[in-house]
């Protein structure tokens, strides 16, 4: 049975560590049956990855834009040499001139796949040794102040539905 948790104006310190204290809490404390669902202007996704680096093997990761934060987060996360497939999808026309020219491009060849194609969906799937997590909503991979929202499940179909799009949309692959 899915349970529904409705959280509204998720509200906490502008820290990172506490937005990693946060996540954990959130993600690692509730049933596989269970769904999250949050509007935040405070729930920064590059720190998704940030608060479950120990626990992230794989990760598929689709958005419209990135920032430094979220170049930093996928850094981070592929030089822990737990991770075996990482994949990045960003929107051909926004992302495309940037990820070059901010040298970003260049920090992440070879250790995340970078697929370019018309894209405006945004979310993380993560696989970890004990399950999957999703995290589907209306953020980008940056820092935002903004109010987004988010859904966050342990729900397997979710997890291969989204990661065989990233495996499978057409799109400029590097």
């Amino acid at each position: 049975m899915l349970m529904k948790i409705q959280k509204h104006n998720f509200k906490r310190k502008h820290k990172i560590e506490d937005d990693i204290s946060t996540i954990r809490d959130l993600v690692l404390n509730f049933a596989p049956d269970e769904e999250v669902v949050l509007i935040s202007k405070r729930f920064d996704s590059p720190n998704i990855i940030n608060a479950l680096l120990p626990e992230i093997r794989n990760i598929y990761i689709a958005t419209w834009a990135i920032t430094p934060a979220g170049i930093d987060a996928l850094l981070k996360l592929v030089e822990t040499g737990r991770v075996k497939e990482a994949w990045l999808i960003l929107d051909k026309t926004h992302s495309y001139k940037w990820i070059f020219t901010s040298n970003a491009y260049d920090i992440l060849k070879g250790k995340v796949k970078i697929k370019f194609c018309a894209n405006h969906s945004k979310f993380i799937v993560i696989e970890t040794e004990t399950g999957v997590l999703n995290f589907v909503g209306s953020m980008n991979f940056s820092n935002n102040p903004r109010f987004e929202n988010i859904t966050i499940d342990k729900d397997i179909n979710t997890f291969e539905f989204y990661r065989d799009f990233i495996k499978n949309v057409d799109g400029e692959t590097l």
